[in-house]
C-alpha cells in the first residue's frame, strides 16, 4: 500500500465548501490539442465509495477541445495511505468540461511553459556569443519579451497562431544530434531536458525548461535565454504571422 508523495509542489486551483483542489504544475503534458496534468482533491470530511471511505484523491486528467476525462485515479485515507481497492487506471469517457474542469484548464494555462518570458541574453544558433557587429535588431532581443500561450507563441516581433505544442522530456544526445550543437555551450548539463516542441506552418522551434522560471527558446535561428514573469494581467501583442 503506497502513500502520497511529499515531494510534489502542489499549487492551489480552487477551494470550495469542504474541498480543496491543487495541481502539480510539473506534471503538465502537451500533445497537440491534448493537455494533461495531475490534480489532487482533499476533503474536510471523509467521502465514501460504497462502504470504503477516503479523505483525498489524486487524478490524472486529460483535456481536449472543451472536453475532459480522468485516465488514472488513486484514493487515500486520512493518514495519507493509498486505498488500493479504489485505485483505477482505466481511462474514463470524455465529458464536456464542467465549471470545475474549466478552472483546472485555466490553472494549467497559467503554468510554465505558458506565460510571459523576458529575454535576458541571446546566443546564435551555433552556440556562439553576441558579436561586436550585431545589428540593432539582434541587439534589441535582450530585454524583449516572448509570450507562450496555448493558441499563440510570440517572440522577436513574430508570432505563430494555432501552434502544435508537445511538452515532454528529451534526451540530451537526441537534442544535440538534431541541432548539431553541444548543449553544454548553452549551460545545459542535464542528460534529460524538459522540452516544448513548437510546430508552426512548416517551421519548428524548441523551448528548453532548464530550471524553475528559466528557459531557453530556439527561435528564428537564435537561442533566447529567458526568465519567466507573472502571466497575470498582460495581453498578447498584435499578431504578425510567422
Amino acid at each position: 500500500m503506497g502513500a502520497q508523495s511529499t515531494d510534489v509542489k502542489w499549487q492551489l486551483v480552487m477551494q470550495g465548501e469542504g474541498f480543496v483542489i491543487d495541481t502539480d504544475p510539473e506534471s503538465l503534458t502537451l500533445s497537440g490539442p491534448t493537455m494533461g496534468a495531475t490534480f489532487r482533491m482533499a476533503y474536510s470530511k471523509s467521502e465514501s465509495i460504497g462502504n470504503i471511505k477516503f479523505r483525498s484523491r489524486i487524478d490524472k486528467y486529460e483535456f481536449e477541445n472543451g472536453n475532459y476525462r480522468t485516465i488514472d485515479s488513486r484514493y487515500f485515507d486520512s493518514n495519507g495511505r493509498e486505498i488500493s481497492a479504489l485505485t483505477s487506471s482505466t481511462p474514463q469517457k470524455w465529458r464536456a468540461a464542467s465549471a470545475t474542469a474549466s478552472r483546472m484548464i485555466d490553472a494549467l494555462r497559467n503554468a510554465a511553459p505558458f506565460g510571459r518570458w523576458k529575454v535576458l541574453k541571446y546566443k546564435y544558433g551555433d552556440g556562439s556569443n553576441p558579436r561586436s557587429d550585431d545589428s540593432r535588431e539582434v541587439i534589441a532581443l535582450t530585454n524583449s519579451f516572448a509570450f507562450v500561450n496555448f493558441n499563440r507563441v510570440t517572440a522577436a516581433k513574430t508570432s505563430c497562431d494555432s501552434p502544435s505544442l508537445d511538452l515532454g522530456n528529451l534526451q540530451k544526445k537526441e537534442i544535440e544530434k538534431r541541432l548539431s550543437i553541444s548543449l553544454d555551450s548553452l549551460g545545459i548539463a542535464s542528460n534529460e531536458v524538459r522540452t516544448l516542441s513548437i510546430r508552426c506552418h512548416g517551421s519548428n522551434s524548441l523551448m528548453f525548461l532548464t530550471s524553475p522560471g528559466k528557459a531557453i527558446l530556439l527561435w528564428d535561428g537564435m537561442f533566447l535565454m529567458m526568465e519567466r514573469e507573472d502571466r497575470s494581467g498582460f495581453t498578447f501583442p498584435p499578431v504578425t504571422i510567422k
